[in-house]
């Protein structure tokens, strides 16, 4: 499999121009020896960098079937194969972690895209995989100048209804614990409570969990903003973002009415 060449690549061009930075070993290699190939040299590259990047030794290990192979002595003189296996697996692995160690105090790492565009991502497609995960992180303030409608509109707003029905179906659940804001609850309307739990339920109790639970001010942000950039793609779309955006617009002016009558009674 490593001696192949046939199938597609990964994004031709001069390896030195694909990666953040060239790997000083590969370097020496390539200028000490005759007869390397550049088939090996840019798999090699997708293996290290994709390491880097996710983390993840199982991850590169489907992307790149022969990893073990490349640690050959005369790994660099071989023809290989430079298509990629499970390029969207490995990409979203590499997106995950991204996010992750993505914080107010770091800058998101541009060598992500860069990475991607290597594999054949689409720039758009993987800008909308990086937002969604930083929302599912509760990292919302962290990509505000990301949420712009260079994103893949149908995958965000599929993906951002999900949070917000999550989102707002745990404040719902939470409320519903206590006795001072169950009859918050009880002047919602009861048909969009129902929808908005009917699609949380569509993933499973250990998902909604993982997902991070923030402020409802947070979460009528980003129904707002779901709202400016998804209104008018088609389809029942609009009386989504309706529903969505009246039922934590609601939410919240019921919990701060709450709140002040909480503080007066004092």
């Amino acid at each position: 499999e490593c001696s192949s060449n046939e199938g597609p690549g990964i994004y031709s061009e001069s390896t030195s121009k694909l990666w953040p930075y060239a790997c000083p070993v590969l370097e020496t290699l390539t200028k000490k020896y005759m007869g390397v190939q550049q088939s090996s040299i840019e798999i090699h590259y997708v293996a290290l960098f994709g390491f880097e990047m996710t983390q993840d030794l199982a991850a590169v290990r489907r992307a790149v079937p022969c990893l073990e192979r490349l640690f050959l002595v005369r790994s660099l003189h071989s023809k290989m194969t430079t298509k990629v296996e499970q390029k969207m697996d490995l990409f979203r692995c590499a997106v995950a972690k991204c996010a992750e160690n993505t914080s107010m105090q770091t800058k998101l790492d541009a060598s992500l895209f860069l990475f991607g565009r290597v594999l054949g991502v689409d720039l758009a497609l993987g800008k909308t995989w990086f937002a969604t995960e930083m929302l599912k992180l509760g990292k919302d303030a962290m990509i505000s100048n990301l949420i712009t409608t260079s994103l893949d509109e149908d995958l965000f707003f599929s993906e951002v209804k999900l949070i917000l029905c999550i989102r707002i179906g745990s404040s719902i659940e939470s409320l519903r614990q206590m006795k001072n804001y169950r009859q918050v609850i009880s002047s919602l309307d009861a048909d969009a409570v129902r929808w908005v739990q009917d699609e949380a339920s569509k993933c499973s109790r250990e998902t909604r969990d993982s997902y991070a639970q923030t402020s409802l001010v947070a979460t009528q942000s980003l129904a707002l903003r779901l709202r400016n950039i998804c209104c008018g793609i088609g389809g029942d779309t609009d009386d989504q973002l309706q529903a969505i955006g009246d039922l934590v617009t609601g939410l919240v002016s019921a919990v701060k009415k709450r709140e002040g009558e909480n503080i007066l009674a004092v």
